[in-house]
């Protein structure tokens, strides 16, 4: 268990921003509308991002040290998302590690900046019939444990017909 969390937990090479997430075996529609947010970043297109997002979109932020905490609304998940592009961040890569029907995504996401910094994080990604986004939930790299129990409790709740905000 621990060589496969070992494994997970870091990017497959080349991880590149032009390598799209449903390339991959694991593909659903949230790792479809991942690879559109992803484009929608590299090139500032806010429109576009704005699009991929529910009105009540729900930014669950659980990392430890550096987090935002708990964001709900499009224009207030925008705000984040330029305050990333304002501290030097240019593209963001995922790579899916699991996925639970259409829905629900466990992603691998890593933020790039031209310096060479990257911050690495899981996310669990949720989007609605209509490929937007309603929920994203981030981990710690540490913690993805964490980040497979709240796959597994969103699945739960989806299939049971209880949402899973």
């Amino acid at each position: 268990a621990r060589a496969r969390f070992d494994e997970w937990s870091q990017p497959p090479e080349p991880e590149t921003a032009d390598t799209p997430v449903s390339a991959t075996a694991l593909s659903n529609r949230a790792t479809r509308a991942q690879d559109a947010y992803n484009a929608a970043f590299a090139a500032r297109d806010w429109d576009a991002m704005a699009a991929s997002y529910t009105d009540e979109i729900v930014n669950d932020d659980r990392r430890t040290g550096v987090s935002s905490g708990v964001t709900v609304g499009r224009e207030q998940i925008l705000e984040l998302v330029r305050g990333l592009v304002d501290v030097g961040f240019t593209t963001v890569t995922t790579v899916p590690i699991a996925v639970r029907g259409e829905r629900l995504a466990l992603l691998r996401r890593t933020w790039h900046q031209e310096d060479g910094f990257d911050l690495p994080l899981f996310a669990v990604g949720e989007v609605d019939a209509d490929g937007r986004t309603t929920a994203n939930v981030m981990f710690d790299v540490e913690d993805m444990s964490g980040a497979l129990a709240e796959l597994e409790r969103r699945y739960r709740d989806a299939e049971a017909g209880n949402g899973s905000g």
